[in-house]
């Protein structure tokens, strides 16, 4: 598709391709998958397997879900068998392999919020000590920067975090 504008207004625009078209918003149906990976990862307490369980019912594929001393052969074997929504904590990104496999390996989504977000949501978990969060959160964030495709605010609710994920997926 190959848009023109024209005169100076950026908002008017002709499409060559009559039947070309994009639909957003809650109404689309869930993504084509294309039997890549879709990899969700983040602080421990974000919520991430909650969403990837939404995530693979929704996209009627496997759910695998992998801890913090996951290494990169755990990984592959994770997303080996076809269309797979696979969670894993960020801890594990420690490992430089493990990175690198997930970028190769499927879309990766970092669930990002600041320290007080996740210490909100996770705070039926008694265990939550906000100072290894934010000690978690100065050490890991650069890693999620380099290994990320997506970023999933999680300043949104859980229904808006899923929506966002299957839009997302379609480019």
């Amino acid at each position: 598709m190959r848009r023109q504008f024209e005169g100076d207004d950026p908002r008017r625009t002709n499409v060559e391709e009559q039947d070309a078209s994009k639909t957003y918003g809650r109404a689309c149906a869930a993504p084509e998958f294309s039997g890549n990976g879709v990899i969700l990862t983040g602080l421990p307490g974000a919520g991430v397997a909650e969403l990837g369980r939404r995530v693979a019912e929704r996209l009627g594929c496997a759910f695998a879900e992998l801890g913090a001393d996951a290494d990169s052969d755990a990984v592959r074997g994770a997303l080996r068998g076809g269309a797979t929504v696979l969670t894993i904590d960020g801890r594990a990104l420690r490992d430089a392999g493990v990175r690198e496999n997930l970028r190769g390996l499927g879309k990766v989504f970092y669930l990002s919020g600041d320290v007080t977000t996740i210490i909100r949501r996770a705070s039926c978990d008694s265990d939550v000590d906000r100072e290894e969060v934010s000690r978690l959160f100065g050490e890991l964030e650069p890693l999620f920067f380099g290994t990320l495709h997506f970023i999933v605010s999680l300043d949104q609710e859980p229904e808006e975090m899923l929506d966002d994920v299957l839009e997302k997926l379609r480019y």
